[in-house]
């Protein structure tokens, strides 16, 4: 007689955390969703920023551990409290406003394996995500350079390349980073890098993340045939915001090379959005509100950044 067939595997145990900051109306589907994913055995923490809505109820009622924040710590600080409070072999860090295929956890997990298996390495991987309509939003992309930084910021990220996809291949594929919207990896990986620097409040703290995972001999990997919907939805027109995003970048740069770098990434900063913030205006005098609002952006997020303290 054979060997008798080897005893089913348990499946893999996943704990999500999704960071939540006012995010009533997608917790629901959110959380539903991990606990829907197959072959996987998941357990939901959301960690709530002191959101002023319900969404720790929200998130209690569907299922959700909630950790409630007596203060918003940004993305990377609130994942690092759920990443600290979780116990998973495995940890997800995922947005408020996705909804992730019931077969996406599995596969994103099989990709992690098979990258031990053939490089002997670990690897954060991320799913292809896209939009309410299906159509893919967010791939791979290339760890940014000085000076694509800097001429993205005088002239427009598009012109010069700062987010270059990948090509829409089927097999999972390496690459420098990946959107921070849904990212997955062993825990002790997570626990090694220390998770996010919670310096970043947002912004770049996902570029960071992946600029360590490299420097640590680790890899990034996109598995486009793991698929998550990410509503996302316009940014908002706030010149708090904005001026954010360009005190990551000094802080991303001045941490690599040195606060010269740094500083001359916050010049370029201003300098373009001060431009933006005359050709909006030159639009606005037409009588667009909308072209308005952008030149009032632009030209308090250059007065911030020129003016008051803060970043490197």
């Amino acid at each position: 007689m054979g060997d008798p067939d080897p005893a089913p595997q348990p499946p893999a145990a996943v704990d999500a955390i999704i960071v939540s900051y006012n995010g009533e109306d997608h917790l629901g589907r959110a959380v539903q969703s991990l606990y829907g994913s197959r072959g996987v055995e998941v357990n939901v923490i959301v960690v709530d920023n002191a959101s002023t809505d319900a969404s720790a109820s929200a998130a209690r009622g569907v299922g959700a551990r909630v950790i409630e924040l007596d203060g918003n710590r940004g993305y990377g600080g609130a994942a690092n409290v759920g990443l600290d409070a979780s116990n998973a072999p495995w940890a997800a860090v995922c947005n408020q406003d996705i909804v992730a295929d019931p077969d996406a956890l599995g596969l994103l997990l099989d990709a992690a394996l098979a990258e031990e298996r053939s490089c002997h390495l670990r690897a954060i991987v991320s799913p292809g995500l896209v939009g309410p309509d299906g159509a893919l939003v967010e791939t791979g992309h290339r760890l940014p350079s000085l000076g694509r930084e800097l001429s993205g910021l005088l002239f427009g990220e598009a012109r010069f390349g700062g987010r270059s996809l990948l090509s829409e291949s089927s097999s999972p594929q390496h690459c420098g980073w990946v959107s921070g919207a849904f990212l997955v990896a062993r825990r002790d990986l997570w626990q090694s890098l220390g998770g996010f620097d919670p310096g970043y409040f947002m912004y770049m703290e996902d570029v960071d993340l992946f600029d360590r995972l490299r420097s640590a001999g680790h890899h990034c990997v996109w598995v486009p045939k793991a698929r998550v919907v990410h509503f996302g939805g316009r940014r908002p027109i706030d010149a708090t915001v904005f001026s954010h995003g360009l005190r990551s970048r000094q802080r991303y740069w001045a941490a690599r090379r040195g606060r010269f770098a740094g500083r001359l990434v916050i010049t370029a900063a201003v300098a373009g959005a001060s431009a933006r913030s005359i050709k909006w205006a030159a639009l606005g005098a037409r009588g667009d509100a909308e072209a308005r609002a952008y030149a009032k952006m632009f030209r308090q997020a250059a007065w911030r950044c020129a003016y008051q303290r803060g970043g490197t």
